[in-house]
């Protein structure tokens, strides 16, 4: 046989297996949101549960409905609303279900356990309590909360206000950014923590390996910090009588505090303190 003769082959084959080779990876896509296309209302609603690999959910204060895909079980059951999987062979961790729910309403509790959560919006609920592998807060906020507690490998929280009376936290790996806290008490657990923003806080305490703290705060009487290494910078915005307390105990110290050069108060810290 003549090769040659046959040269136009060439370019056909080569069109065909561009062409078979972009549809197996476009059928291969690592992930796909499934989109809300029903809804029931919530009057009557006052516990939420979601328990689906992977979420995306978005609180609406301006709804009183919950909007869901027909891909999922929503079962109503008295006062209590639960979302699952309705095939989890079919319906695994690559896909994200995307969830709306309205909070016109208060809701007296809202639980999540999933390996992946996407979260932003207006929460309105007393408690809260987050269990997944990788969990991304964005532009989200909760007011007059009781209880905010995530546990979770990855977490970050990113452009937020929380507003609640404590919180609980244990991760690997925590990162506060451009986020504003109002609460009695925080208390983070984790490998790597990072908070960055502003706290009005009373008591803060940290059990970490890895500690970076750069934040501005008031009204923060005691902190108490375990970890390997702190580092950045606090800075007290307000000013008080008698003394603030602030415990670390690690290998490496880089951490700076700041207060008022008017400050009539003292901090007990034995690191570095500067005024400005």
């Amino acid at each position: 046989m003549n090769i040659r003769e046959y040269w136009f082959l060439f370019p056909i084959t080569a069109l065909i297996l561009m062409i078979f080779s972009f549809n197996l990876e476009n059928y291969n896509v690592s992930s796909q949101v499934i989109q809300p296309n029903k809804s029931i209302e919530i009057n009557g609603i006052d516990i939420i549960k979601i328990n689906y690999p992977a979420v995306r959910i978005k609180f609406d204060p301006e709804s009183n409905k919950i909007y869901f895909s027909d891909k999922i079980i929503l079962v109503k059951k008295e006062n209590m609303v639960e979302v699952r999987s309705s095939n989890p062979s079919l319906f695994g961790s690559q896909n994200i279900i995307e969830i709306v729910i309205g909070t016109k309403k208060r809701y007296k509790n809202v639980i999540i356990d999933t390996a992946s959560a996407e979260i932003y919006g207006k929460l309105n609920t007393e408690f809260f309590d987050i269990d997944s592998m990788n969990i991304k807060f964005r532009d989200f906020e909760i007011n007059n909360n009781t209880e905010f507690k995530v546990d979770g490998t990855s977490v970050s929280i990113i452009n937020s206000y929380i507003k609640t009376k404590k919180i609980y936290m244990d991760t690997t790996s925590l990162k506060f950014l451009n986020t504003l806290i109002t609460a009695d008490l925080i208390d983070l657990d984790g490998t790597t923590i990072s908070v960055e923003g502003e706290i009005n806080v009373h008591e803060l305490y940290i059990d970490g390996t890895s500690v970076k703290l750069n934040f501005k705060c008031k009204n923060l009487k005691n902190i108490k910090i375990s970890s390997t290494t702190l580092s950045g910078e606090i800075y007290y915005l307000d000013m008080w009588d008698g003394i603030r307390r602030l415990e670390s105990n690690e290998i490496s110290n880089n951490l700076i505090i700041y207060v008022k050069k008017e400050n009539p108060g003292i901090i007990d810290f034995k690191g570095k303190i500067k005024k400005y």
